[in-house]
């Protein structure tokens, strides 16, 4: 075993420290750049989205824009979607658990937010704020 970045390596590949768990692609341990596997050969089952065509299950997305382009509340709405299982601009949305973490807004703006797009948030919604207060919607 050799440290690698912060990780530990082993025949498997490299234990991250967040998880300990080895990370690579390859079952085999990688010595050279022409022992990583190309992912167009690779087998790889398909996305499965929590919204079709826009948003795969098991990624992380960013939103930026300059201040007041309405980021929050289209994030807001598409929450609110994701949740309920309901469409998000014109596009099916899995229904699953959604966490908000919004600490930016206070909790009254973000409550304001959420009452003028939904008269009841959907259950397994978790809304986490304003310096660490945690408003917990689910029910």
């Amino acid at each position: 075993m050799t440290a690698v970045n912060g990780g530990i390596e082993t025949s498997r590949g490299v234990n991250l420290e967040f998880d300990d768990q080895p990370f690579t692609p390859s079952r085999e341990r990688i010595r050279q750049l022409s022992d990583i596997p190309c992912v167009q050969t690779m087998d790889v089952r398909p996305a499965e989205h929590l919204v079709m065509g826009m948003i795969p299950r098991e990624s992380v997305i960013s939103v930026s824009g300059p201040p007041g382009s309405a980021k929050t509340g289209l994030m807001m709405r598409l929450c609110i979607s994701v949740a309920s299982g309901t469409e998000f601009l014109g596009r099916r949305c899995s229904k699953c658990p959604v966490l908000i973490l919004d600490y930016e807004n206070a909790l009254h703006e973000i409550r304001c937010r959420l009452d003028s797009m939904t008269a009841e948030t959907p259950s397994r919604t978790c809304i986490f704020g304003e310096s660490g207060m945690n408003s917990n919607r689910q029910k």
